[in-house]
């Protein structure tokens, strides 16, 4: 499984590397890790790696979020890519409008733990 996390915090990132490549390794998932939604929108369209999950950070400038799913969802009509919504913020606003998109599994408050990704993961694999 390929799975691409979009954040333009770089310590957001690098903590979910470090936390979450154990498992992944043992999940057999490759990880990939971003901080530019529009230049990974170019390299989707160039290479046409989609990844299998995507865990997308809603606040982000210039592009946030939403902002980059409504793309993806135009470009990528045919993508079988589930978005995983991270937030630091419990806001339930979010929460409503992430139940608004057929490829949002759902939203989960950042930093990720190993056992939520292994849950996330476990739960994909056997749809």
């Amino acid at each position: 499984m390929n799975i691409h996390f979009l954040d333009d915090d770089h310590s957001t990132n690098r903590y979910h590397e470090i936390t979450l490549t154990d498992i992944a390794e043992e999940k057999n998932c490759k990880l990939q890790f971003n901080d530019h939604p529009l230049s990974l929108l170019e390299k989707y369209e160039s290479d046409g790696g989609l990844p299998d999950l995507l865990f997308l950070d809603i606040n982000m400038p210039m592009i946030d979020g939403w902002g980059f799913l409504e793309s993806f969802n135009e470009k990528f009509k045919e993508a079988k890519t589930t978005f995983v919504v991270l937030t630091t913020a419990n806001n339930p606003n979010i929460f409503e409008k992430a139940k608004t998109y057929h490829n949002i599994k759902s939203v989960a408050i950042k930093p990720l733990s190993p056992e939520s990704l292994q849950d996330l993961v476990k739960e994909l694999s056997s749809q």
